[in-house]
């Protein structure tokens, strides 16, 4: 009953940065970034994505879930286009463009070097949207986002063209590796009666189920939501703030009941 409370406070944290979408805009920009780093300032965007970096050790992926408004207009239309994106090749496709942007980035700031730290660089009223012309780039944005998820499924631009996630997968890997504590799936293998409930309502389209079963719940395209703790009738799934588990002895043939679903973050 806590799990689902806390759901509904998503819902409306979601929609406050939907209606604020076009005074955050310039912060989760990639082109703000890249126009900064060409003449050697840090910008707000700069500074979003470091803290992206930096938290996700211990938060995951909670911005895409809780934040992001792109996350937030494709969980909307998940109720139009239900499919689920289950194309693993897709995966990294953002991750090819982040490495050329972040290559782009670098050699810009290695070219200017570094001058000053502007959070408001191109953002000098303080909002994103404040000009007829910017209308153009936020809807531009949006339709981006809106069109490949009603063309290939659930949340398929976090998947596939997203640039934001990058830098939470990267930390949180890191985090993983050093055991830190964080906020993670947490599995009860047998609790689970591999119903599929979670992997119905699973925003990300990932196979819950079967890895709950083999009590390694982690991915990394889990955006922690939380959606399938909330919906599992057997409470063999929970959302906690807890240490990775170690790695497993056994090696590759232990986790081989996971499929391809089975990648851990």
């Amino acid at each position: 009953m806590k799990l689902r409370r806390t759901m509904r406070v998503r819902a409306f944290s979601q929609l406050f940065f939907i209606l604020v979408f076009p005074v955050i805009l310039n912060f989760m920009s990639p082109y703000v970034i890249v126009d900064g780093a060409a003449r050697g300032i840090i910008s707000g965007s700069a500074l979003v994505f470091a803290a992206l970096f930096l938290t996700s050790p211990f938060l995951g992926r909670l911005w895409c879930s809780w934040v992001c408004p792109a996350g937030a207009i494709q969980d909307q239309l998940i109720r139009v286009r239900p499919r689920r994106f289950t194309s693993r090749a897709g995966d990294h496709v953002k991750l090819v463009i982040w490495a050329v942007w972040m290559g782009t980035i670098v050699y810009f700031f290695l070219s200017a070097g570094i001058s000053a730290v502007r959070p408001l660089h191109l953002t000098e009223s303080g909002i994103s949207v404040d000009a007829p012309a910017r209308y153009i780039i936020y809807f531009g944005v949006i339709a981006v986002f809106v069109s490949v998820a009603l063309i290939f499924g659930r949340r398929a631009a976090c998947h596939t063209v997203c640039w934001m996630a990058p830098f939470m997968m990267a930390g949180r890997k890191i985090g993983s590796l050093l055991r830190l504590p964080g906020v993670r799936i947490a599995a009860d293998p047998d609790r689970c009666t591999l119903c599929g409930t979670c992997e119905k309502v699973c925003p990300m389209s990932l196979g819950i189920g079967r890895l709950t079963k083999a009590g390694r719940p982690e991915h990394s395209e889990c955006i922690q939501c939380g959606e399938c703790a909330a919906a599992c009738p057997s409470e063999a799934i929970s959302l906690r703030f807890i240490r990775p588990r170690a790695p497993r002895k056994q090696g590759r043939a232990s986790e081989g009941g996971g499929g391809s679903a089975g990648t851990s973050s």
